[in-house]
């Protein structure tokens, strides 16, 4: 992610940063005595350090200030920012097209037993206002098959049900809606995706 590899170069120049300023910190510790005991040079580098200490201790604390807060909003915003989503493999993608509904009911019967989610989209295609109902039913075992659930399809627009993995099987009925007032659809589409383990 685009976030976290920012996030890390930041911190690792932060990191650097700090070592460079200790280690200047001890070179200037460590000069300072010398020069001092050698009289001669006694002004020159003891202006010297002065100068390093006061820009260690002041700018150099700016400095490391911003570049701290820098990783902090980084970090932030790799933390808050968009989700790039996970990419898996493995799934399979069941397409019905064009199933005729003007004679009988259409029933199919799906696998679903090593896959650990189920994704059934559906849309009337003919005629232009025409309206289905899909019913999915789940395998109850001894019990026998059950509905799980039961989606409305319409034109124009695609209609979603998902649900994490119900049964090993899984069977689909879609007719043409037997509402009052509603146009019966006689074609629709059904796009069944199953989402790996």
């Amino acid at each position: 992610m685009f976030g976290m590899s920012t996030l890390k170069i930041t911190v690792l120049a932060a990191v650097i940063l700090v070592i460079v300023l200790i280690a200047v910190v001890i070179i200037v510790k460590k000069r300072s005595p010398q020069n001092q005991a050698s009289g001669g040079s006694k002004k020159t580098s003891g202006s010297a350090a002065a100068s390093w200490k006061s820009y260690l201790k002041l700018q150099g604390l700016v400095l490391c200030g911003f570049l701290f807060l820098g990783a902090f909003l980084g970090w932030i915003s790799a933390f808050f920012g968009p989700v790039k989503g996970q990419i898996t493999s493995g799934g399979k993608l069941v397409e019905y097209r064009n199933l005729d509904l003007s004679q009988h009911p259409v029933y199919e019967d799906i696998d679903t037993e090593n896959y650990s989610s189920i994704m059934i989209v559906t849309k009337t295609t003919v005629p232009e206002k025409g309206e289905a109902t899909l019913v999915i039913y789940g395998d109850g075992g001894t019990s026998g098959k059950g509905e799980i659930r039961r989606l409305n399809s319409v034109a124009n627009s695609w209609s979603r049900w998902e649900q994490a993995n119900p049964s090993k099987h899984v069977s689909i009925s879609i007719r043409g809606s037997e509402q009052s007032g509603v146009i019966p659809a006689t074609q629709a589409d059904i796009i069944v995706y199953l989402m790996p383990r």
